[in-house]
């Protein structure tokens, strides 16, 4: 069981990896909108474009259900950037359950393969309650999805802005 809970304001962020351990990164100006995205020199623009009864919307909030910190970060990042405006971020199915009993979710992202356990529990959840997602995988394998999710979009990982974008607009 992975033991790291991260939680992200508009100017810090927080690791803690271990009983007793926190971690704080302040970001100088809040997530800047205008930072690169990986390989460019420039500054990156993403436009925001709320849709007729569609999901990308000025308060969208996206759980994501990721256990590699390194994958979270940068799909937080990546959907921040694309317009949401919250993403709340759990690294195992209880915490995620807990998450959709305690607040209004309108889309999610489930890695399928969380160590010792799969989002299958959070999936399902989610299909009762009428709540889009997708999963993501760093495996190949299409069996991993389960036949009662095959219409399910999977994102490769690592994650992508083309990825992330396109469930956003599905």
């Amino acid at each position: 069981m992975d033991d790291r809970q991260w939680a992200d304001t508009a100017d810090a962020l927080a690791l803690q990896d271990t009983p007793g351990l926190l971690f704080t990164v302040p970001f100088a100006a809040g997530p800047a909108a205008e930072t690169p995205f990986r390989g460019e020199t420039g500054t990156a623009a993403v436009t925001r474009e709320p849709r007729d009864g569609g999901l990308l919307k000025s308060d969208a909030v996206v759980l994501l259900v990721e256990d590699n910190i390194i994958f979270s970060l940068d799909a937080e990042d990546m959907l921040r950037r694309l317009g949401v405006a919250a993403v709340v971020t759990r690294n195992e199915v209880r915490a995620a359950l807990d998450v959709l009993d305690s607040q209004p979710i309108d889309l999610a992202v489930l890695d399928i393969n969380l160590g010792a356990e799969t989002s299958l529990p959070v999936a399902e959840r989610l299909r009762a309650a009428g709540i889009p997602f997708a999963f993501a995988s760093d495996h190949d394998d299409p069996a991993i999805v389960p036949p009662q999710f095959g219409d399910v979009p999977v994102l490769a990982k690592p994650y992508t802005m083309e990825g992330l974008g396109g469930i956003l607009i599905r």
